[in-house]
């Protein structure tokens, strides 16, 4: 049987997620209670699942947030826990899954998507493309701990009374980085529960009474030795002193601990920092990106493009209720605009430029440049207007901090 009904999951059927869940990840029993909590206290965001009669036999969850694109908000929403059961796979439930939460977000504002991605296949069929990395870096302690900070900070713990505050220091410093997520509340209780857990710890630096900087970790048992690992989640600061002051904190593990593990956001402050080239690749995976409503989605991005420009452009979607395929799109002193356009015959008669709904997302948040999208066959037209369309999305990398 392939029949199934889309529905939103109530906390009844959390366990059957958490089930599901379970399998697909290899998560322990001993995280249901605390996964269970979090997720049915997340008002905001959507729990939708795919039902044969009261079984549940797939699901997913949509985070609402926004994301920082060169200092503009654009609506976010962020694709988390699409997990399947076994003997559901290769029917389309994911793929209906997918498409349905695409309306979803278009109807709540979020014009775009984001997701960390088991499979690249599943999603690219759907529309989501390659967009940036999802890193980690191993740096060792010692080389931390020999920083050279003019006056180090005194760094404190911080506990759940700080929360506003890390909240706030966040949110003074994510808007100047391409790609950071605008955080909701969804998106805050999947970070916040980090130093819930055994081993999680922040720390932080205090000017007055604001919060200057903080580091989130998490301290993790070694079996091959008596130290234990240090992973870092996140590490925000106002200033690049208050930075240092952090990272050379982390340093004083370096008794117990041989390495930091820090997330690829951090890796370039780390490198100009350090004496040596002693950050190494530990894991690299690549978040995936989407655009879902493209008038809306390029309006608030916008562009640092000073000219004019105005380009005609054909774009395949997968998605049946995309609301068009071909667009002009126009660029003037910084405001970005896609209107609807009749298409009037082949594409390439017309000499319109053409592409898939992926290549345009990624190309649009600085992953991939428009020569490089044009030589994998993904975007075709003339070098004239694959390069103009290439200036007005140049951008610099785009980082997402968050793990969802």
């Amino acid at each position: 049987m392939s029949e199934f009904e889309l529905r939103e999951i109530g906390e009844d059927d959390l366990d059957q997620y958490y089930d599901i869940r379970a399998q697909a990840f290899g998560r322990p029993e001993s995280e249901r209670e605390s996964w269970s909590a979090r997720v049915a206290t997340d008002t905001d965001a959507l729990r939708l699942g795919a039902y044969r009669q009261s079984d549940l036999v797939g699901g997913l969850r949509i985070l609402p947030g926004g994301q920082w694109l060169e200092g503009r908000r654009v609506g976010l929403g962020g694709v988390a826990a699409v997990v399947v059961r076994p003997e559901a796979r290769g029917q389309g439930v994911a793929r209906q899954l997918l498409f349905s939460s695409l309306g979803w977000m278009r109807d709540h504002g979020l014009v775009t998507s984001a997701l960390h991605p088991a499979t690249t296949r599943s999603y690219r069929a759907a529309g989501w493309e390659l967009a940036g990395d999802q890193a980690t870096y191993d740096v060792p302690t010692r080389s931390l701990a020999r920083l050279r900070v003019d006056e180090m900070q005194t760094v404190e713990r911080l506990g759940p009374a700080d929360r506003v505050a890390v909240h706030q220091c966040y949110g003074r410093c994510a808007p100047a980085r391409h790609g950071f997520v605008d955080r909701s509340d969804s998106f805050w209780a999947l970070r916040d529960s980090i130093e819930d857990e055994d081993g999680g710890f922040v720390y932080g630096v205090r000017t007055g009474e604001a919060l200057a900087g903080y580091v989130r970790y998490q301290q993790q048992a070694r079996s091959d030795s008596w130290g234990y690992h240090l992973r870092v989640d996140e590490l925000v600061a106002d200033d690049p002193h208050t930075a240092a002051s952090l990272w050379r904190f982390l340093g004083t593990h370096s008794m117990q601990v041989e390495s930091v593990q820090i997330p690829a956001p951090a890796v370039d402050q780390i490198l100009l920092l350090l004496d040596e080239q002693d950050a190494r690749p530990a894991l690299i995976n690549r978040w995936m990106y989407r655009i879902l409503d493209l008038p809306r989605a390029l309006a608030e991005r916008g562009t640092s493009f000073a000219g004019s420009a105005r380009l005609n452009i054909v774009v395949a979607d997968p998605w049946p209720d995309a609301p068009a395929q071909a667009w002009t799109l126009i660029a003037d002193a910084g405001t970005l605009t896609a209107e609807p356009a009749e298409p009037a015959g082949p594409p390439r008669r017309r000499g319109d430029l053409t592409t898939d709904i992926g290549a345009l997302s990624a190309a649009s948040i600085g992953r991939f440049s428009t020569r490089a999208l044009a030589a994998a066959g993904r975007l075709g037209g003339t070098d004239d207007q694959i390069d103009v369309l290439g200036q007005i999305f140049a951008a610099p990398r785009a980082d997402i901090a968050d793990d969802f």
